[in-house]
């Protein structure tokens, strides 16, 4: 009897320590899901997953109209003016044949005050931030208050088929990283410049380029394309596996690249691309030091 006493003692610890490890699990998870998709602007992946309202339609409407008008148009157009005359191509051997832009060769800076909003009708871009549990929401929030910034989870998330559901909603997609204070001004000209030319293949970033297979990709601490990318994207044929040993933002260079040659064998990388290559002095990775400021991001600053 008394061996039967202590099988049931110990089976009843055994059934508590379960309970309390599936407890404890579940709530892990539910936190995980709180902090990974925390929303303002428009949202997380949940505004991207939903459905399309009459309201969104009508926009997406006047938006394909609006930006059809130039449709297989050359110029580049910037606030209304054409700016095609800013175009530089590339002399060294790295960059050599490419098109490219500086924002700095734009005086006039676009206004932040333009871009606030909170009305998921009115905004033509979307800022990405991947994001972790171990990763302060609070200080995105902050950071990025008035831009449309949604928030995704940093593994195993579904961001490529998520963000195809958004065409033709956006003109600009961005991808930043959480360990990144970037100038808002500067970002905000960046989104007006791009935004004005959803129809070229415009792609913004600090260039790495890969001389075996001639492509230029963006340093995945932040980057920019425009909707005729994401097009290129989305309607690939069979986008490029990723590789062991790869980084993510080498292979999404790549993929755009590839995927616009497969729908349009006759695809010229060299005529239909133009970078916007970044000015790192207006981006602060992992790192920020100021007046009476020394501030430090990222799990592994």
């Amino acid at each position: 009897m008394r061996r039967i006493s202590i099988n049931a003692k110990m089976l009843r610890m055994l059934l508590i320590s379960l309970l309390l490890v599936v407890s404890i699990t579940l709530v892990y998870l539910l936190l995980r899901k709180l902090l990974c998709t925390g929303s303002f602007g428009e949202g997380g992946i949940v505004f991207l997953s939903q459905g399309t309202s009459k309201d969104e339609k009508d926009y997406i409407v006047k938006d394909i109209l609006d930006s059809s008008e130039h449709e297989n148009d050359d110029t580049l157009r910037y606030r209304g003016n054409d700016i095609t005359n800013i175009v530089k191509i590339g002399k060294s051997d790295k960059y050599e044949g490419f098109k490219y832009i500086k924002l700095s060769d734009i005086s006039e800076r676009a206004s932040t005050t333009n871009l606030v909003t909170f009305n998921k009708n009115n905004s033509d871009y979307a800022i990405i931030i991947p994001i972790s549990p171990a990763d302060d929401i609070f200080w995105i929030k902050n950071m990025y208050y008035g831009f449309n910034v949604l928030t995704v989870c940093d593994k195993d998330d579904p961001r490529t088929q998520q963000i195809c559901k958004t065409l033709p909603r956006y003109k600009t997609i961005v991808k930043l990283d959480f360990d990144i204070v970037i100038n808002k001004s500067y970002l905000a000209a960046m989104l007006k410049l791009m935004g004005a030319n959803p129809d070229k293949r415009i792609y913004f970033g600090d260039p790495n380029y890969k001389k075996d297979s001639k492509v230029i990709s963006m340093n995945g601490k932040v980057y920019a394309f425009t909707r005729r990318l994401l097009e290129d994207f989305c309607n690939c044929t069979e986008v490029p596996k990723t590789k062991h040993g790869i980084f993510e933002d080498n292979w999404f260079g790549e993929a755009l690249a590839n995927c616009a040659l497969q729908i349009n064998q006759e695809f010229n990388y060299n005529d239909e691309y133009i970078f916007i290559f970044s000015d790192e002095s207006q981006i602060y990775h992992k790192e920020y030091t100021g007046k009476s400021v020394k501030l430090r991001m990222g799990r592994f600053a």
